[in-house]
């Protein structure tokens, strides 16, 4: 069985578990409606790619992101409600009764919607900056003041902005780097698609003084992996493999 069945496979169990464990709350009409729009959109994610018109594909990539982190959420939060509740079944059935039921599954729903709307926020917002200082024994004195800033997990695709990543570069030129280190899962997507967004990328070469290195991540193979490293190299960075 080859890596692409597996994953369907896979994809299908996810649905038959989330749904079949809502149907017992809101009915089997609802999840089945709900069930056939979320795997209609998931499953159309390839053939989204082949629009002409951009601002459809940029509409269509987004509605189908949004799809699924809601069935990711809804996905762990059946999980706790049913490792939590299945075993209070037997001394608190009365409750266990409430969360599976419609109140309960209605409130799995907008809980996952919530967590949607709060995660969308928090990309909208842009990266966060941490700092960590690593001490070194015997650093020779021409490292003092080293630093080295890391990105990772953009996820730059058709529905990205470009402001998106023109703002990651400000944040990460502002801290004046000595080099720059992207560590995979950049990029998400057809490269095609992708390759004007990453422009401001480049910066981080010219404007650092030992320049920037790049290493991929798995979502940069889903997608045809040599030529996103192929992008990253005409931009300038020095890809680790």
């Amino acid at each position: 069985m080859g890596r692409q069945s597996v994953f369907l496979l896979g994809v299908l169990g996810f649905f038959i578990y989330v749904g079949t464990r809502i149907a017992s709350g809101i009915g089997t009409l609802p999840t089945v409606v709900l069930m056939l729009l979320l795997f209609a959109g998931i499953g159309g994610y390839r053939s989204i790619h082949g629009l002409k018109k951009k601002w459809a594909k940029q509409v269509l990539l987004t509605a189908v992101h949004l799809e699924m982190a809601f069935l990711s959420f809804l996905l762990a939060f059946v999980l706790i409600r049913d490792l939590v509740f299945f075993p209070l079944s037997y001394w608190k059935p009365e409750v266990s009764a409430i969360a599976f039921g419609w109140e309960g599954t209605l409130a799995l729903l907008v809980l996952s919607a919530l967590a949607l709307v709060l995660g969308v926020l928090i990309a909208r917002a842009g990266p966060r900056i941490v700092r960590v200082q690593i001490p070194i024994k015997n650093l020779p004195s021409e490292f003092e003041g080293f630093s080295i800033a890391q990105i990772s997990d953009l996820h730059v695709s058709g529905s990205t902005a470009p402001s998106f990543v023109e703002r990651v570069v400000e944040k990460t030129l502002a801290l004046k780097p000595s080099m720059v280190a992207l560590t995979g899962d950049i990029g998400d997507g057809h490269i095609e698609e992708s390759r004007d967004t990453l422009k401001p990328l480049s910066r981080l070469k010219t404007e650092t003084t030992f320049g920037s290195f790049y290493v991929t991540g798995n979502h940069e193979f889903y997608w045809n992996g040599p030529s996103w490293i192929e992008a990253f190299a005409s931009l300038g960075m020095k890809t680790l493999l």
